[in-house]
């Protein structure tokens, strides 16, 4: 039973986490590294970066003063 209760409790937390996704706008989810295209997968997905950037390999004092991962030049 403590199986089906996990698995329901996951089902909602996905849910409220497409919902708090979908009310951002294009901008915010540039911010964050996603696009609305990649909610679906975001939200089912939570553990995994989609673009396989880990937050630890992003550095904000890059050369140019802009935002990026650190190996991108």
């Amino acid at each position: 039973m403590r199986k089906y209760w996990r698995s329901f409790q996951e089902r909602r937390e996905r849910q409220k986490l497409r919902a708090t996704l979908s009310d951002l706008s294009d901008t915010e989810l540039t911010d964050i590294g996603t696009t609305r295209g990649e909610i679906d997968y975001v939200a089912s997905h939570r553990r995994i970066d989609p673009r396989g950037i880990r937050s630890g390999e992003w550095n904000l004092s890059t050369v140019d003063g802009q935002l990026g991962p650190s190996g991108f030049r």
